[in-house]
């Protein structure tokens, strides 16, 4: 018994049915990868979404590195898919220029924070006076 937690019942079908070798490492990388994807892409979002709700211009919302395989532009934001699937962007205006008054470096220290920190400002409710 593997621990008693039902993974006997995944692996051992698996097996049995010769998923194992190669065929089993492809899907378990497979699984890993789809995992993690999954991860930087809510991750990414929150960056995206606390921009926005701050009034933040966001140019673009990559998910993966460039080069680009596609994108589609709606408002002012272009949303990306891009060839290198290791991670993704949040690309927004003035993010070392402050010309723009909705620009992410005019923003207080305060929202950029925020901004950054995406994840802590939903758990500890920091900046809902946000316009």
């Amino acid at each position: 018994m593997y621990g008693g937690l039902g993974i006997r019942m995944v692996v051992e079908p698996l097996t049995a049915r010769g998923a194992g070798g190669v065929l089993g490492g492809i899907l378990a990388l497979s699984g890993i990868a789809q995992t993690v994807g999954a991860l930087i892409f809510v991750h990414e979002l929150g960056h995206f979404a606390t921009a926005k709700w701050f009034g933040i211009k966001v140019t673009e919302f990559g998910f993966g590195f460039p080069p680009r395989i596609f994108g589609v532009t709606r408002g002012e934001t272009t949303y990306t898919l891009n060839w290198i699937p290791l991670g993704g962007f949040v690309r927004m205006v003035g993010e070392e220029d402050p010309t723009d008054p909705r620009s992410f470096a005019r923003q207080s220290v305060l929202k950029r924070a925020i901004v950054l920190c995406e994840i802590w400002s939903r758990v500890w409710g920091i900046g809902e006076e946000a316009p």
